[in-house]
């Protein structure tokens, strides 16, 4: 019994391993194309522009009575705003930010299922299970 229990744990660490491996794959990526500035997405050039209007207006809000509406939480547009008079480039800070938001929300996951009483390998499974899941199924990693 104690072999079956061991050969499970070694299974568990090799699926933990290529998650690991497959998350850091992934995530060269994303860093890799963070500072060119060509907007992958339609959202991109749209989130900068709102960053723009709150750098320069202080709201990222269109005035009352105009054809453009913004329905977004406005503290990202502030955030990225911050960024960007250290960055230069409003899509690059709202790449950087997705990406610090993403492994904020990860060690959260992590954390909270830590705190669950699941082992550290455990919890690190679900994050790493998170962070595959996006990187798999989604375009938003770094955007």
């Amino acid at each position: 019994m104690y072999k079956a229990m061991n050969e499970g744990a070694l299974g568990f660490r090799l699926v933990l391993a290529a998650l690991a491996s497959g998350c850091l794959l992934g995530l060269v990526h994303v860093v890799s194309v963070v500072g060119l500035q060509i907007p992958f997405d339609p959202n991109e050039g749209w989130n900068a522009y709102f960053t723009q209007m709150a750098m320069t207006t202080g709201s990222p809000y269109p005035r009352d009575g105009g054809l453009l509406v913004n329905n977004y939480p406005p503290l990202s547009f502030y955030a990225i705003a911050g960024l960007t008079r250290i960055v230069g480039d409003a899509i690059i800070a709202g790449r950087i930010v997705s990406l610090l938001a993403l492994c904020v929300v990860a060690y959260g996951i992590g954390k909270a299922a830590w705190r669950m009483g699941c082992t550290s390998q455990q919890a690190m499974f679900a994050a790493l299970l998170f962070v595959t899941c996006l990187l798999l199924n989604s375009d938003y990693v770094g955007m």
